[in-house]
């Protein structure tokens, strides 16, 4: 099952899906797939809050700011996989830090092709 969850900034998606995700997982492995590169103190708060949120839900924390299918060397392919956010992977890939925030088309169409990739190898 795949559950894609859209919202405005501070509506509440990631707990939202956090309990979601919780709820499938049955005995499978739990995995927050971690993509925000934080570049201030309030990305660094939200992280914080973030990881106080799901304190003690049994999340697994990845931290994949890029290359999806590279979080699937650490992670078991039953598990339930949270994805937090797939607008953060894509602009990752897109404005890429290292090349000064260059806009990389390729590597954004490569990102999206890794998620379909992605999303074909953890569903059930």
């Amino acid at each position: 099952m795949i559950v894609f969850i859209c919202g405005g900034s501070k509506s509440g998606k990631s707990h939202f899906a956090q309990d979601m995700a919780k709820a499938l997982c049955k005995d499978n492995p739990l995995y927050y797939i971690a993509t925000m590169i934080p570049s201030d103190s309030e990305d660094k708060e939200k992280i914080r809050l973030h990881l106080e949120d799901r304190d003690g839900m049994g999340f697994e924390t990845v931290e994949c700011f890029r290359n999806i299918l590279d979080c699937l060397q650490f992670a078991d392919k039953d598990g339930v996989f949270l994805v937090d956010s797939v607008t953060s992977l894509i602009q990752n890939s897109l404005f890429p830090v290292e090349n000064n925030f260059a806009m990389d088309v390729e590597a954004a169409n490569r990102c999206a092709d890794e998620l379909v990739a992605f999303a074909g190898i953890v569903r059930h």
